[in-house]
């Protein structure tokens, strides 16, 4: 496995499939960089290294393992400080080679950002391409079909970065680190690394998976058992200068009760109302002008009605206009590497802000997680919202306040010497954070990192304001509008949202619950192909949803859209073409399998967001089924029967649109095809069914936890007719001479049982 080559200095890793050979190990201590030219190096039991220092008195144990089964390398690290005075660390690299020929210039990666922002699979060679990726990075040579997953699987109490260079040949080399910045290691010590992960398939889907799987059982990750569903609005209604956001809020639940019960919407999420200002800081005053009521009244108005509140916090910012505590945390703010305050954002351009010239509006400062003032004074918002009634938190520009995890973000600065920069440091104030809120209230994080918050966040969004609307507020990215519509690629439109929502599938209630969606708006003036594309990404995220739209208001029409992603399934379809579509693509084609106790069958998401046709030829093997059975294709959106197929998909795709196909196997006998009631088809509203072919009956119930209507479709094959044809709607297809029939139903919150008899007639 592996060993130690004397005359080059450098293990070597012999496997099959893995080889790699010059692999090499250094760190930087004090002002020394040591590499394996300077270490006597001593091998114990298989696999296990003993790596020392001499000069400064430093010991780095190492022990490999590998899974062969599964193709993957583990390393376990510690180091010893064997001194009497304690030793400045940088980097810790833990492997470093240029032997990867076989990743050629098709290659493509998916690495990982510190921060909150596109995530896109790269083509190598791509200029624009980052090099440097937080925690894993994975590449794939569709030439080779070879795929490999290099990083760790833990990353709680060091900065870990994976870096790679590439030539006109492909990659180049690559290595992967321990950073800690600096901290010093103190005397007759020692300290575990981060566990180092070597992975290789054919399959980069399942290599993500795999990792995903081994990170929880190291992060120990919460658990929350349905994704919150609730209101947020924004999108058509100005509750902060138009309206009054205490009366449009309870307008609000009230309409959802009366139109959308059952459902269960339980949170709404006040975005910036309750502070006096607008501006971040006053996190535990009360906007008694929003909310004249005041916290509690609001609370126990909104539990009557069957809500939990929820509210919008940048725990770590302050703004300058707050003079009071801009005096009182002098000395717990972060800080440039000269010393003066690290300033986050220029100028406020929310709240009381908006009556200052854009010149003369206050800078946002940034505190310091680790201090003792901080940290008090974070328990005491948090646990006095809680207080308040607050079960529900988005948690706000993270990044600022994780150190070297983001790049854009201060290292320097921090009160507390004995944590490392980087996750330590960050979670010193979070984990104040999560203790004082409680285990029941749902911590959604946003704009920081994004992997790093397992175990403390219940879900993260994995992209932007997707759906949000803003406050009319004069020099803000809508003025002087409430919403932004006709551009997917916008920064709050769905194809940023749709690109990470295909670049995070993997993580999706392993870590954390994916936020993909963020805010669910549909209402007009959005078109109705873009409100169609809104309801999709939510109804297939297999996570949380804020209604965007004035539910009071809204179009029964788009009202119908909202209800046909309710209620939310759990899990998340998986990108089809993640790795064929590297930026400036993206994939388009997501993919669902569902299994029922009453049976099977696939749902196919195919969006077009450029301006011509895209035309589809999707092999069934695709969708990991059979290319030589006979599936039976519905496309939802339009209620529309495709037909009977073997082999492949053939699809085309409007301009701006998405079509949503369910892909049944024929059973030959009548089956269901298709459901209007829910974009899933099936999953979600159909309890049961089954054939009776002695009786030729075909019965089942169907189920929908609201009032309202909905229908199923039925394909019948040639040579058997419905018995008794009242109240169904039946047409037969030229092309086959099958049936297609449509049974209605009425819901008032109950199962409703239903059952058609056939009987067979002689074909001609």
């Amino acid at each position: 496995m592996l060993q130690f080559e004397e005359q080059n200095k450098s293990f070597f890793f012999r496997t099959s499939p893995l080889t790699i050979k010059d692999w090499h190990i250094n760190i930087q201590v004090n002002d020394s960089l040591l590499g394996l030219k300077d270490a006597r190096i001593e091998s114990g039991h298989t696999d296990t290294w003993e790596l020392f220092f001499q000069e400064h008195q430093l010991q780095l144990s190492i022990k490999t393992f590998w899974d062969d089964p599964k193709q993957r390398l583990f390393l376990n690290a510690k180091l010893h400080n064997h001194s009497d005075k304690p030793l400045r660390l940088g980097k810790v690299r833990l492997f470093e080679s240029d032997d990867f020929s076989q990743f050629s210039a098709e290659t493509v990666c998916l690495p990982l950002a510190g921060n909150l922002g596109q995530r896109k699979v790269w083509q190598i060679t791509d200029p624009d391409a980052p090099q440097i990726s937080k925690i894993k990075t994975v590449f794939f040579d569709s030439a080779t079909q070879q795929a490999l997953l290099a990083g760790f699987v833990t990353f709680h109490q060091i900065d870990t970065n994976v870096t790679h260079t590439v030539s006109s040949q492909g990659l180049a080399t690559l290595s992967l680190d321990c950073d800690f910045h600096g901290w010093e290691m103190p005397a007759k010590s020692n300290v575990d690394l981060e566990t180092m992960y070597l992975a290789v398939s054919q399959n980069p889907y399942t290599l993500l998976e795999n990792w995903a799987d081994l990170a929880a059982e190291r992060c120990h990750p919460r658990k929350w058992a349905d994704a919150p569903i609730g209101w947020l609005g924004w999108s058509w209604v100005d509750a902060l200068s138009v309206e009054n956001y205490q009366e449009t809020l309870i307008r609000n639940c009230k309409a959802i009760r009366d139109k959308l019960g059952g459902f269960d919407i339980r949170y709404v999420w006040i975005s910036m109302g309750n502070l006096v200002t607008g501006s971040p800081g006053e996190w535990d005053q009360w906007n008694y002008k929003n909310f004249p009521d005041g916290p509690e009244y609001l609370s126990s108005k909104l539990q009557q009605i069957g809500f939990k509140f929820g509210l919008w916090c940048a725990p770590f910012w302050l703004c300058g206009n707050q003079k009071k505590l801009m005096t009182h945390f002098s000395d717990a703010l972060l800080q440039n590497p000269d010393g003066t305050p690290f300033i986050a954002v220029d100028h406020w351009r929310y709240g009381i802000s908006t009556e200052l010239p854009l010149e003369e509006r206050p800078p946002i400062y940034q505190l310091d997680p680790t201090h003792p003032k901080v940290q008090k004074f974070l328990s005491a918002v948090f646990t006095n919202a809680r207080n308040w009634g607050v079960r529900y938190y988005m948690i706000d520009f993270l990044a600022n306040s994780c150190g070297p995890i983001d790049p854009r973000a201060p290292i320097t600065g921090y009160s507390n010497p004995q944590l490392r920069p980087g996750p330590e440091t960050y979670f010193a104030g979070l984990d104040v954070i999560r203790q004082a809120v409680g285990d029941d209230v749902y911590l959604l994080t946003s704009t920081g990192p994004n992997i790093h918050n397992a175990g403390f966040a219940d879900g993260i969004r994995t992209g932007n304001d997707f759906g949000e609307g803003r406050a009319i507020a004069p020099d803000t990215f809508f003025y002087p509008a409430t919403f932004v519509i006709n551009s997917g690629q916008y920064w709050t439109g769905p194809g940023p949202a749709l690109q990470n929502q295909a670049s995070s599938y993997y993580t999706h209630r392993k870590l954390f619950i994916n936020d993909s969606g963020n805010v669910l708006t549909v209402d007009k003036p959005l078109p109705l192909e873009a409100a169609r594309i809104h309801a999709t990404i939510h109804g297939l995220s297999g996570g949380p949803s804020m209604l965007g739209d004035d539910i009071g208001r809204i179009s029964e029409e788009r009202l119908a859209l909202i209800q046909k992603t309710l209620p939310r399934t759990r899990e998340v379809a998986v990108p089809l073409d993640l790795f064929d579509s590297p930026a400036p693509s993206m994939p388009h084609l997501f993919h669902r399998h569902i299994e029922k106790d009453w049976g099977s069958f696939d749902v196919l998401a195919v969006y077009n967001f450029t301006e011509n046709m895209r035309t589809e030829s999707i092999p069934l093997s695709q969708l990991n089924l059979n290319n030589s059975a006979e599936y039976l294709v519905w496309e939802f959106w339009n209620d529309a029967y495709i037909g009977a197929v073997t082999g492949e998909l053939k699809l085309s795709i409007p301009p701006g649109s998405v079509r949503i196909f369910r892909v049944t196997a024929n059973v030959k006998h009548p089956q269901v095809v298709g459901s209007d009631m829910h974009l899933l088809m099936g999953e979600m509203e159909i309890l049961n069914y089954q054939w009776d072919p002695k009786a030729l009956n075909l019965s089942g119930s169907v189920y929908r936890p609201t009032t309202g209507s909905g229908n199923l479709f039925f394909r019948v094959p040639e040579g058997m007719a419905v018995k008794n044809p009242k109240g169904f709607w039946i047409a037969k297809d030229a092309r086959d001479n099958s049936l297609i029939i449509r049974a209605a139903f009425h819901f008032q919150g109950e199962p409703i049982p239903w059952s058609i008899s056939f009987l067979k007639y002689k074909i001609d």
